[in-house]
C-alpha cells in the first residue's frame, strides 16, 4: 500500500511544466528579440508596441511551420497594444519577416519537448488574451510548386514570382524549367494571386497571373501568361 502511495506521488512530481509564452515586440522598425529559442509546445506572441506599426509577421515558404499574422491582406495597421501569438509544435528552425520591410527578420528555434509535454498539437496553456483573432472556419493546407512554361521558340532566363505581392524562391527543376513554391498553408477561405514576370534569353519579357482558391474545388488557372 506504502508503495502504491509513493509511486503515485513520483508520477505526479514528472508532470510536464506548463508551455512558456515568449513576446517579440515590434518597435522602430525592428524585432526584439530577433532570434529567440523556445520549447516544443511553447507559444511566440509578437506585439505591436511602436509608432510604427504597418507590420506583419509571415514565415519562409518551406519552413517547419506556417504562420501569419495577416492572412490574404497586406499589413496592417495594428493598434497599440495589438499582439499575434503562434505556439509551435514541430521541432527545428522557423524563419520568418515582414514583408513591408526586409531588414526586419528573425528566426524562432524549436527544442524538443520532454514526453508528454505537448498535448493534440497544442500548448499546456492557452494563447494569450488580445491576440488577433484566428481566422474561423475553414484553414488551407494547400502547398505545391508551379513550374512556368517555356515560351514557343525561346528559353526563359530569369523570372521573378510573387504571392499576394510577397516575393517566393524561384528555382530551376528538371529539364531546365523555372519553378516557384505557393505556399497557402494557415490561410483562410479566399482568393490567392501569384503574379509572375519573366524574362527570355532573347531579352523578352512576359508577365501573367495565377489565381488559386483554398478550401474550395479547384479552380482552373485564369490570365495565364505565355509560360
Amino acid at each position: 500500500m506504502m508503495g502504491g502511495v509513493v509511486l503515485s506521488a513520483c508520477l505526479a512530481l514528472a508532470a510536464p511544466a506548463p508551455a512558456a509564452n515568449t513576446a517579440v515586440d515590434l518597435n522602430l522598425f525592428s524585432l526584439n528579440p530577433a532570434d529567440i529559442t523556445i520549447d516544443q509546445g511553447d507559444t511566440v506572441t509578437w506585439r505591436w508596441i511602436g509608432a510604427d506599426k504597418n507590420h506583419d509577421v509571415v514565415s519562409y515558404p518551406g519552413e517547419p511551420e506556417a504562420y501569419d499574422s495577416h492572412p490574404g491582406i497586406p499589413a496592417l495597421d495594428a493598434p497599440p497594444g495589438g499582439t499575434f501569438a503562434h505556439t509551435f509544435t514541430t521541432v527545428g528552425v522557423s524563419r520568418y519577416f515582414c514583408s513591408n520591410h526586409s531588414n526586419m527578420q528573425g528566426t524562432v528555434t524549436v527544442r524538443a519537448a520532454a514526453a508528454g509535454a505537448v498535448q493534440d498539437g497544442t500548448a499546456a496553456e492557452g494563447a494569450p488574451a488580445g491576440q488577433l483573432a484566428k481566422p474561423k472556419g475553414c484553414i488551407s493546407k494547400r502547398n505545391f510548386r508551379i513550374r512556368l512554361r517555356q515560351p514557343r521558340g525561346s528559353r526563359l532566363r530569369s523570372a521573378t514570382v510573387t504571392l499576394n505581392g510577397r516575393p517566393v524562391p524561384v528555382a530551376r527543376g528538371e529539364g531546365g524549367r523555372l519553378t516557384a513554391p505557393v505556399d497557402l498553408r494557415g490561410f483562410s477561405t479566399g482568393t490567392y494571386e501569384v503574379k509572375i514576370k519573366a524574362r527570355t534569353v532573347g531579352g523578352r519579357t512576359l508577365t501573367g497571373t495565377r489565381r488559386y482558391r483554398t478550401c474550395a474545388p479547384k479552380l482552373a488557372d485564369t490570365a495565364l501568361p505565355p509560360l
